[in-house]
């Protein structure tokens, strides 16, 4: 996903998984130095795999894998598991703790099908 511009407001969306899945990895940069941060997990616990995780800054993209899995789902270790039809949330606090705001955002979720 990319959102263009600079956000003004937080952004969140959802989705639901076609298959069960396995989230493996999350990229989240933007084009300024920012104080943006992600949350995302399952619609049961939207910050229950990634809670407040840093936005990567001025281009260079922070790349959260299991082990940067800090929600109270995770363990830390293996890729967090969903069942099929599982609604998958995120939301971006577009400038932190009313720090500088996010411009340019790209966001990669990458999951494994099984």
């Amino acid at each position: 996903m990319h959102f263009t511009g600079a956000l003004a407001a937080n952004v969140a969306g959802e989705f639901t998984l076609p298959c069960a899945a396995s989230l493996v990895e999350v990229c989240l940069s933007n084009s300024a130095a920012t104080d943006c941060t992600i949350d995302c997990g399952p619609s049961t616990d939207t910050d229950g795999i990634i809670d407040g995780g840093a936005c990567g800054d001025s281009g260079t993209p922070a790349v959260f894998e299991p082990a940067d899995f800090n929600g109270a789902l995770c363990d830390q270790e293996a890729p967090y598991h969903m069942a099929n039809d599982t609604v998958f949330d995120f939301s971006l606090d577009y400038d932190g703790a009313s720090g500088t705001a996010a411009e340019d955002v790209t966001l990669i979720f990458w999951f494994t099908e099984g």
